[in-house]
């Protein structure tokens, strides 16, 4: 089996992960840019700089494949894809955009929904989401894989010296930013400042803030340091009642327990010891002793990878390669 992972701009680290768990069936990457992770996790790479649409269009049509799995930001390679392929075409909706605040209506989304025969859904609440938006969802097969970590973030310890406290891994906005769901400034004034960032981006003015890292088998080793994980938003927001975030997956795989602040899919995972979840910014300055949820977290930190998650995938290929829709 060989697939192409097709993405408008370029596959993110998500699209990476899922594309080393379904190893040793082999996939192509089709995009304008490299993928920022796990290069060497595709078979091949054609990555076409400011490449028109008929342009990567002829590339995923000059490349024999049995299925297409497009990671969607933006949205209209589903509908790309369809041009050029007559192979089965899996739409991974990382988001749904509709759901995104502050984002702009994008009129490419309710054709992708069409255009797909199978979608990967990260929650269930996120495909009834699309659903209740009047996306064309039911009557076409699926699989839920929540954003889990790679395998490579199950380490047993780090050389580096221990830090304590809370850490957070990620994108962010600056303080008092347009797109306030990303400006954790409210977070880290909880702490007094005390919030480690190893940021996404630059232009971060508020924490204690790290260099970037540009490897990503390195995050678990700077992630160990700290005795909590951040993960979640000042206020409550909606996108987040039916996603769950990167970064909670890659806390857990590295030993380390989160913090959930208004992210409710994330409460049965601590309730079960694995983290606090909060639903009021001012309780995280009152933060229970860290010891006894690691405990818990190592003990479990073996199901929160994409290696052990993947199968409904690797089944929804099967299906789809089998002819059946």
């Amino acid at each position: 089996m060989h697939g192409i992972m097709l993405s408008g701009q370029y596959p993110c680290v998500r699209a990476g992960k899922i594309t080393r768990a379904l190893a040793p069936w082999k996939h192509s990457c089709v995009s304008r840019g490299i993928p920022p992770q796990f290069r060497e996790s595709y078979d091949a790479v054609h990555a076409i700089r400011f490449a028109t649409r008929s342009q990567l269009g002829e590339r995923i049509a000059s490349i024999p494949h049995d299925i297409v799995h497009v990671h969607n930001e933006p949205n209209w390679a589903v509908s790309l894809a369809r041009e050029y392929t007559d192979k089965p075409i899996i739409y991974n909706v990382h988001d749904v955009t509709s759901a995104r605040p502050m984002h702009p209506l994008d009129p490419t989304e309710e054709q992708s929904y069409k255009d797909c025969d199978a979608f990967v859904f990260i929650t269930e609440e996120q495909r009834q989401f699309a659903i209740s938006c009047g996306f064309e969802v039911e009557g076409k097969p699926y699989a839920l894989l929540g954003n889990y970590a790679d395998d490579c973030f199950l380490i047993d310890k780090t050389p580096m010296p221990r830090i304590g406290g809370v850490c957070y891994a990620g994108g962010l906005d600056a303080r008092d930013s347009q797109t306030a769901w990303r400006d954790l400034s409210p977070i880290a004034d909880a702490l007094k400042g005390q919030l480690h960032i190893y940021p996404g981006n630059p232009n971060v003015d508020y924490g204690i803030v790290n260099p970037t890292i540009f490897e990503y088998e390195m995050m678990p080793y700077h992630l160990a340091r700290h005795d909590w994980g951040f993960t979640g938003t000042a206020m409550p927001i909606p996108a987040w009642s039916h996603s769950l975030p990167n970064k909670a997956f890659e806390y857990l795989a590295s030993g380390v327990p989160i913090i959930a602040l208004n992210n409710p899919l994330l409460k049965p995972l601590c309730d079960e010891g694995l983290g606090v979840y909060l639903d009021d910014i001012k309780d995280i300055k009152r933060l229970p002793d860290p010891r006894p949820y690691k405990k818990r977290v190592m003990a479990q930190r073996h199901r929160f990878t994409m290696g052990y998650n993947i199968e409904p995938v690797r089944e929804l290929y099967k299906q789809l390669l089998g002819g059946t829709k």
